[in-house]
């Protein structure tokens, strides 16, 4: 649970909850609050990392997997009108 990569996770976390504890007195409803307790809850004890670190993608991934599909959509087409012509 206290990994090591996942300690950003923790500390979000508990600034969502605080967030939403902090909108209570403002507002004077919960709504919010228990929003941010399910979703702050749900990261706290998550065991894998949600938090984008930056490190292990430098944004190309998007352009990487469009591209795959592209050449995979272009093939496609190419075997379905290749018994056409």
């Amino acid at each position: 649970m206290w990994s090591r990569k996942l300690v950003k996770n923790k500390i979000y976390a508990v600034l969502f909850i605080l967030l939403g504890a902090l909108s209570v007195p403002i507002e004077w409803d919960a709504t919010f609050f228990l929003f941010t307790l399910i979703m702050g809850g749900c990261l706290f004890f998550s065991k894998e990392n949600w938090i984008y670190e930056g490190e292990k993608d430098d944004g190309t991934s998007r352009e990487k997997a469009y591209s795959k599909v592209r050449t995979e959509r272009e093939n496609r087409y190419i075997q379905s009108h290749k018994g056409t012509t």
